[in-house]
């Protein structure tokens, strides 16, 4: 709670820092108020066009509210600027399998081991796809 006030105390002292927005934005999130968290995070992208992560919170948010083509937009804005992301090819993948396309679930996940050989849900993901494909 002190943080959260300490970050507002900043935000409303200067309302130019796309950051404190960005933090703001975060534990909004954290505590399910998504509407509030898209707003910071949208006022954050206007003042800093490449604020970190934000398209892919943004894509994480309409998920939530049940929005699976709008999060395909903030996925695809959020890998404009990092190609090589392996979460949000991850969440590209999660997004088309909602969308009950499992072809390009599978395409999308396997981009993720390619950029993050790690990454085990990506790996998981990628294996469940293909034995629901026949493969």
């Amino acid at each position: 709670e002190a943080v959260k006030a300490e970050l507002q105390r900043a935000a409303d002292a200067s309302p130019w820092n796309a950051t404190v927005l960005s933090l703001l934005a975060n534990i909004a999130l954290s505590e399910g108020r998504y509407g509030e968290g898209r707003d910071l995070l949208l006022r954050g992208l206007r003042l800093m066009p490449g604020l970190g992560r934000a398209h892919e919170r943004l894509g994480l948010i309409a998920l939530e509210e049940g929005r699976p083509h709008d999060a395909l937009r903030e996925f695809q804005r959020e890998r404009a600027q990092d190609p090589r992301g392996a979460r949000v090819a991850f969440l590209i993948g999660r997004t088309w399998q909602q969308l009950g396309d499992l072809p390009r679930a599978r395409d999308w996940y396997r981009h993720g081991p390619r950029f993050d050989p790690g990454d085990q849900e990506a790996q998981d993901s990628l294996r469940a796809t293909e034995r629901r494909l026949g493969r």
